[in-house]
């Protein structure tokens, strides 16, 4: 296998760890604030819903913009690795406006 062969493959496993999710375990190991602390409760819920918009609206700004650039993807352009990598990006943003919506909802619970 070539040197350049070798740094590919090494990058790729690299990438490959971000399979571990850390997004989603990070904001799992939030603590929520008390039931007394409405305020607190109600801020956590706002930012978690106005995270969720803008991660909805990048993800969708993104596709658009690799459904547009096929050409320049399919002529080599724009290489392999980038649109892996932004697949991982899109991936950790799905999680990120996933879990920002539990948390916004699980916020706004009233026990």
């Amino acid at each position: 296998m070539s040197d350049a062969a070798d740094r590919h493959a090494a990058r790729r496993h690299q990438h490959r760890s971000v399979a571990l999710r850390p997004m989603r375990q990070l904001l799992c190991d939030l603590k929520m604030p008390s039931s007394e602390d409405d305020e607190a409760r109600r801020r956590l819920a706002d930012n978690a819903q106005a995270i969720m918009a803008v991660c909805q609206n990048g993800l969708g700004a993104l596709g658009h913009l690799l459904a547009n650039s096929s050409p320049v993807i399919e002529d080599g352009t724009v290489g392999a690795d980038s649109i892996e990598a932004l697949g991982w990006l899109m991936a950790e943003l799905g999680d990120l406006a996933a879990h920002c919506m539990v948390l916004a909802a699980e916020c706004r619970r009233t026990d």
